[in-house]
């Protein structure tokens, strides 16, 4: 099987786990319905030439992305903090202020909308699943939020054009073919900027962070792959890095000389397959630990787990005593009294502990921990607090 990204063969077996909700994000009704929720199989593998990790059992037609998608993270205040950095940086060190940005996969334009009140912009989103009829409203009257994809058929004019977590989700057309439709519909050399966020691959297979494996994901970046990649699409890396605790990967490039770039460029994956390696026979003892200490814990009393997203959907899933759990917390409001795929949990609100407070609670992204430990105290529920990790 030939890489999808370097078209190099050999790719090498990491990870196989069957039967995931290949949606994290899409939450349900009743719990009926959740247990209910197409599932799917994860088969990941690792390309020694460019460094792509990529799940080989992906099935696109078991995914539709509709209104029901939901992984808005801005109601933590540790998560707008953090993009209120990144808002900053863009507006006052890249200059992008009094004209139009565009955002790949804007969802309802949360990020979109802090970048048009912060610098005076225009903000235009395109995500193909959008319904403003049944989205929350957006944040911005600077905001219009399109339900096509991003126009590779004609000329774009703006400042910036981004994306954030949506690179590692496309399948067909990949990564790689939306970035080159981005090169063509810039005039060469017109300076407009490019910033790209995923998930760190090198993040996770570093810490072990096995509940990051979800379905959703077809590919995983580390920086060297994806600085490559955007090369290749036609573009010149002016700088990239990790953020949030390490755990995202980005990119920042301008539009080259040239439409494309010839072939695919050489990497230097350095200790990537090395630790791709630990990662894939890491995965069996940590599942083996978390289900030790979950028994642990379930036998002093209730466990809830805080963080409806991809990584608490994920451990529920994977988890053999995840069915004795049942409660997970989130703070966004749109989430309460749903349930969560495969598992069924119902999401309550930080509040709905009070009258019943949990023994431990686990907090998913060890980021949060502090926070969620605050927000415990604030409301009087004495849980011992657990971070992942």
């Amino acid at each position: 099987m030939n890489c999808p990204l370097c078209e190099k063969p050999s790719l090498v077996e990491v990870v196989g786990i069957t039967s995931v909700p290949v949606f994290c994000n899409v939450l349900y009704g009743t719990e009926a319905e959740a247990r209910a929720a197409t599932l799917g199989d994860i088969d990941l593998r690792f390309c020694p030439s460019c460094g792509l990790l990529v799940n080989t059992a992906f099935d696109e037609s078991l995914l539709d992305y509709s209104p029901e998608y939901d992984n808005s993270l801005h109601f933590s205040p540790r998560f707008r903090e953090f993009v209120g950095g990144l808002v900053r940086h863009l507006v006052e060190d890249r200059g992008i202020s009094h004209g139009t940005v565009v955002e790949i996969g804007s969802g309802s334009g949360d990020f979109l909308s802090l970048l048009c009140e912060a610098g005076d912009n225009v903000g235009i989103g395109y995500d193909p699943s959008h319904d403003p009829h049944r989205a929350p409203p957006i944040a911005s009257d600077r905001v219009t939020v399109r339900a096509e994809p991003y126009p590779v058929d004609r000329p774009v004019d703006a400042l910036l054009v981004c994306s954030q977590h949506v690179l590692e989700h496309l399948h067909d057309p990949s990564a790689l073919e939306v970035l080159r439709g981005v090169r063509s519909s810039l005039s060469p050399g017109d300076g407009t900027l490019q910033y790209h966020e995923v998930p760190d691959a090198t993040y996770m297979v570093e810490t072990g962070a096995i509940w990051d494996l979800i379905y959703e994901h077809v590919s995983y970046f580390a920086e060297p792959t994806m600085r490559a990649m955007v090369e290749a699409a036609g573009f010149e890396v002016i700088d990239s890095g990790r953020s949030f605790g390490d755990q995202y990967l980005w990119v920042e490039a301008v539009t080259g000389a040239q439409n494309t770039a010839a072939g695919f460029p050489a990497v230097d994956l350095g200790r990537l397959p090395t630790l791709v390696e630990e990662f894939g026979r890491r995965h069996r003892s940590t599942m083996e630990l978390w289900d030790q200490r979950l028994s642990a814990m379930l036998a002093e009393g209730e466990v809830v787990v805080w963080g409806a997203g991809s990584k608490g959907v994920s451990f529920l899933n994977q988890m053999s005593g995840a069915s004795e759990i049942g409660r997970l917390v989130d703070v966004n409001p749109r989430k309460r009294g749903r349930h969560v795929p495969g598992t069924g949990q119902v999401i309550v609100a930080p509040a709905d502990l009070v009258d019943s407070p949990p023994t431990h609670v686990i907090v998913m992204n060890p980021l949060y921990t502090d926070e969620v430990s605050a927000m415990l105290a604030e409301l009087g529920v004495g849980s011992t607090v657990h971070a992942m990790g």
